[in-house]
């Protein structure tokens, strides 16, 4: 049955029961395969089946596109007595992993695990210590995978995401809620995204953590104080304008209070009696402070809009002044414009006028409200207590004023559309007639959503030419529609054929490798059949069943067929590593006696003569996508007696085209331990 290695305390423990009953002995023993540091083949690397089939797909993927960091995974027996963190360096390096990369390595009988980034990575040195603090809580209960879904997580907590502070309305509100999570996560080290990029060395760079926290504290001081004077304003402003003009400026001060208090709670939090490292209390006093001084910002912004209401008071008699002084002319341009639109109708359809039809009498209504409003104002403005009156009338009569002008000034824009698009549409109809007339290129048949585009453009050619003299602005509306529509599926058929040929050419490709390396691993196998044990054989099988789909799925998908000639590729690699280690295992000095040629080819060429033996079963297989695949394997108790190796489930995935990725900062540092 497959081996799922068990914690390391319940490992202890069943070595302690055997050892009491005398049952422990050297053939029941399964040593630690020690792994040297190698190139990652996937995203997941497990060779010791630890993760039993979990699927931790999701949360790396979720990481990835929050983030746009890469989790990449690998689970061996040992790390061959190497220091954790070194290991996982030399691996990350080895596999050419870059600045927006992130290897935890952990090797699971031996009982240690390390994270390994790029010098230039936005995690920092206390992110990873608490990154490996909060894997090692899953590793030490045998959690495997539970242990990478937290890496994942703990990445995503410290590079910000899914942290609810935002900023919107009124200059940038704070959103209620998210003083709860500030607390939670200021031992963690968390803050809002403001404050974790200036802890990696923004602006505190060069601060002490003593003249941060008194930077922290003056600053929530001052915040504290302008909620406070921001909440007498509102008082008085309230009592001056009413309830209804200052609503968004209350609901403003009472978020900027929540805000102001999760600010506190998290300064609190770091003088309670559990101690924080340097690097955590740093951390949350820049989140202190870059979240007070948006407390500041955003009340400074509200209240700006208590300001403009006195300004407007104060201002109201010469605004009035200026709306009474162009009432006149709007109201003798009324006239024009209803004669105007008798003209446009006489040479137009209702249909091309329906916008404006009422256009003239509306403003005449608009017109008449902007006299009334201006009336109430200069009433209002005798009785100071009518302040709010005042401002409501003085912003009527505006609004209906800039409307009315709005409405007459559309009758004589729509006219001067409808002249150019008398003109312009023959030329319109003329380039999509020829467009739905061109070839539809080298697809035959024509692709259905190229021939739909195409029958849709001639019907509309055909239905413009009756309907444009009506309505000529619709009907070249509806042209140039067409003509983009039409555009966008001759792109997409261009596309689609563009991809198929680089993918023909990819496959090809992948087949000339793929069909090298599984003749190349038939070679040697055939040839020192007797040396080369069951792992190898296996993955050779598994090759030669992916290089058969792909042969077979070529001519009819090419995308599955890429897939499985990848597959095959580097299933054949590996299956030739592995033979070529068997062999020289089989002779290597040391050994009870060398091999002979009737042991090198099985007795197979030469009738017989020496065999050895030995159970050995494996299976392996899987599907790899984009630049990567997901492969596995589990063998028996061993490919050979003499290596008395034990099998294990193996796997990887990986994928995408890995562009956008930034390269390696040439230097790497890390955090592990043991568990």
């Amino acid at each position: 049955m497959l081996r799922r290695p068990r914690p390391r305390g319940a490992r202890r423990a069943a070595a302690a029961a055997l050892l009491a009953t005398g049952a422990l002995t050297w053939s029941a023993a399964t040593p630690a395969v020690a792994v040297e540091p190698f190139r990652l083949p996937g995203q997941v690397t497990d060779r010791v089946g630890a993760l039993d089939g979990s699927d931790v797909a999701p949360a790396l993927r979720e990481l990835q596109q929050r983030e746009g960091v890469q989790l990449w995974v690998v689970l061996v027996d040992s790390f061959d007595g190497e220091d954790p963190v070194r290991w996982a360096d030399e691996t990350a390096l080895a596999s050419g992993l870059g600045v927006d990369d992130v290897l935890l390595a952990v090797a699971t009988e031996e009982g240690a695990f390390a994270y390994s980034v790029d010098d230039a990575s936005p995690l920092s040195d206390a992110d990873l210590t608490q990154l490996s603090r909060d894997t090692e809580a899953h590793l030490v209960e045998g959690d495997w995978s539970g242990a990478v879904v937290a890496g994942a997580e703990s990445i995503d907590d410290a590079l910000g995401g899914g942290f609810p502070w935002g900023w919107a309305a009124a200059g940038a509100v704070v959103v209620a809620g998210g003083g709860a999570l500030l607390l939670a996560r200021s031992r963690r080290g968390g803050t809002g995204a403001g404050g974790a990029s200036a802890a990696r060395g923004g602006e505190f760079a060069g601060t002490s953590t003593a003249d941060l926290a008194r930077t922290a504290d003056a600053l929530l001081v001052r915040a504290d104080d302008a909620v406070r004077s921001s909440a007498e304003e509102l008082e008085f402003a309230t009592a001056e304008f009413g309830e209804q003009r200052t609503a968004g400026f209350r609901d403003v001060l009472a978020e900027a209070r929540a805000a102001l208090t999760a600010a506190f709670t998290a300064r609190q939090g770091l003088d309670d009696a559990e101690p924080e490292t340097e690097a955590r209390r740093r951390e949350v006093l820049t989140g202190i402070v870059a979240d007070c001084r948006r407390v500041d910002e955003t009340l400074e912004a509200a209240s700006g809009s208590v300001d403009e209401l006195r300004d407007l008071v104060r201002r109201a008699p010469e605004v009035l002044t200026g709306v009474e002084e162009r009432l006149p002319a709007l109201r003798d341009a009324v006239g024009p414009a209803r004669q105007r639109l008798d003209a446009l109708r006489g040479q137009f359809g209702g249909t091309a006028l329906a916008t404006v039809e009422d256009a003239p009498q509306q403003a005449s209504e608009r017109l008449d409200l902007a006299e009334r409003s201006a009336v109430e104002a200069r009433g209002a403005l005798a009785d100071p207590t009518r302040a709010g009156e005042v401002v409501d009338a003085v912003r009527a009569a505006q609004g209906a004023l800039v409307q009315a002008e709005q409405l007459l000034t559309s009758v004589e824009r729509t006219g001067t559309g409808l002249r150019r698009a008398v003109q312009e549409l023959p030329v319109a109809l003329a380039r999509l007639r020829a467009a739905a007339d061109a070839p539809a290129g080298a697809s035959s048949p024509v692709p259905a959503e190229l021939a739909g585009a195409l029958a849709a453009a001639r019907a509309v050619a055909a239905s413009a030419q009756q309907q444009g003299p009506e309505d000529p602005l619709g009907a070249l509306h509806r042209v140039v529609e067409a003509e983009r529509a039409l555009d966008a599926a001759r792109d997409a058929v261009e596309e689609t054929a563009r991809e198929r040929r680089q993918e023909r050419a990819a496959l090809e490709q992948a087949l000339l490798a793929a069909r090298a390396e599984v003749e190349a691993a038939e070679d040697f196998v055939a040839t020192r059949r007797g040396a080369v044990g069951g792992t190898a054989r296996t993955r050779l099988a598994e090759a030669r069943r992916h290089l058969g789909a792909a042969v077979e799925l070529a001519d009819g998908d090419a995308a599955a067929a890429l897939q499985h000639a990848r597959t095959a590729d580097a299933l054949a690699e590996e299956a030739g590593r592995l033979a070529r280690a068997d062999a020289s295992a089989w002779g290597a000095p040391g050994t009870v006696a060398g091999p002979g040629l009737e042991d090198l080819l099985g007795g197979v060429l030469l009738g017989g003569g020496r065999r050895r033996t030995g159970f050995g079963g494996s299976w392996g297989g899987g599907f790899g996508g984009g630049f990567g695949g997901f492969g596995g394997s589990w063998g028996g108790p061993g490919p050979s007696a003499r290596r008395g190796r034990s099998g294990g489930f193996g796997g990887s995935f990986g994928g995408g085209s890995g562009g956008g990725r930034r390269s390696s900062g040439g230097g790497r540092r890390g955090a592990g331990g043991r568990f």
